[in-house]
């Protein structure tokens, strides 16, 4: 670190800054894997907390982890968020997954067109 400034821990802001943009623009998008990010990223930032706390960590300073973390997760999934990312359950994306197409057989060659020579009658 010099004077206070440590190279690699701007490089990790800027890295963390550059996935936060990322994922606001899948959620702006309503693309489902952001939405899942966020869940995956708030129910860990959950577990950290409580288990910061079970340490010696006061309570009185996880609490705003705690409840913005919670709040997103909360939200994220209500009904109607996850109908707007079009989050289906694991039983419905294997009915509504394409079901996958067999090669097409070649089809039997059509008989080629008559030539002039058999065409004219004698």
């Amino acid at each position: 670190a010099l004077f206070g400034f440590s190279i690699f821990g701007a490089i990790m802001w800027i890295v963390l800054a550059l996935i936060y943009f990322w994922v606001g623009k899948m959620l702006w998008n309503l693309d489902e894997q952001g939405w899942l990010f966020v869940v995956v990223l708030a129910t860990l930032n959950l577990i950290l907390a409580f288990v910061t706390v079970l340490g010696r960590t006061p309570f009185s300073d996880m609490l705003p982890a705690i409840l913005m973390n919670g709040i997103v997760l909360i939200y994220a999934l209500l009904p109607g968020v996850k109908s707007a990312f079009n989050v289906q359950k694991p039983a419905q994306r294997a009915v509504s997954a394409p079901a996958v197409s067999k090669p097409v057989e070649d089809a039997p060659a059509a008989d080629a067109p008559a030539t002039s020579e058999e065409n004219t009658e004698v």
